[in-house]
């Protein structure tokens, strides 16, 4: 007749089953420590799940926090919310969105600072998008990470923000700094 393993040496003669305690120990070492690892992993496991429910289907890639492409001062000059047409000249209203190397992010409206946070990009798949996009993210007062804009560039001088979170609508600004 012959033997199966399991694992540990099985052998099988005239229907008697012999085990090698020794063989089924090492089974048991091997078993034990793929369960350790299952433990350590299970966190970072949970964690990735998690930010792929949240993220709806997506999953959040990290790259350049700071791409070369974003740096710099950029000025608003449409923007389009539910149909509607909106610029500076018929709103009477300025604004500059500034991106810096440290990941500070300052709005200008008519010339004065209205509000500053901290900004990362990330590289993202959303739903509705062909392939990958940067994703604005900007710091919230209580210390969350929030996905503000859909970005993508016309040429390397004109900047597009599709809104995803408070800044619904798609805003175009044109470079008017590398900072």
């Amino acid at each position: 007749m012959g033997g199966t393993n399991l694992g540990g040496r099985l052998t099988t003669t005239n229907r008697n089953i012999v085990l090698d305690p020794t063989s089924w120990s090492n089974a048991l070492r091997r078993s034990v420590s793929l369960l350790q690892i299952q433990i350590v992993f299970l966190p970072l496991l949970v964690s990735i799940i998690s930010t792929s429910i949240v993220g709806c289907k997506s999953t959040i890639v990290q790259h350049s926090e700071f791409p070369p492409s974003f740096i710099g001062s950029w000025n608003w000059i449409e923007a389009w919310v539910e149909g509607d047409k909106y610029t500076p000249e018929n709103t009477g209203i300025t604004r500059i969105y500034e991106f810096r190397a440290n990941g500070e992010f300052l709005i200008f409206v008519n010339g004065l600072l209205s509000d500053s946070t901290m900004y990362r990009i990330t590289r993202d798949s959303i739903a509705g998008y062909p392939d990958s996009v940067d994703i604005v993210n900007l710091l919230s007062p209580r210390g969350n990470w929030i996905r503000e804009w859909v970005a993508y560039f016309e040429g390397i001088d004109t900047l597009h923000l599709n809104g995803l979170g408070l800044h619904f609508g798609l805003f175009k600004y044109v470079r008017i700094s590398n900072n």
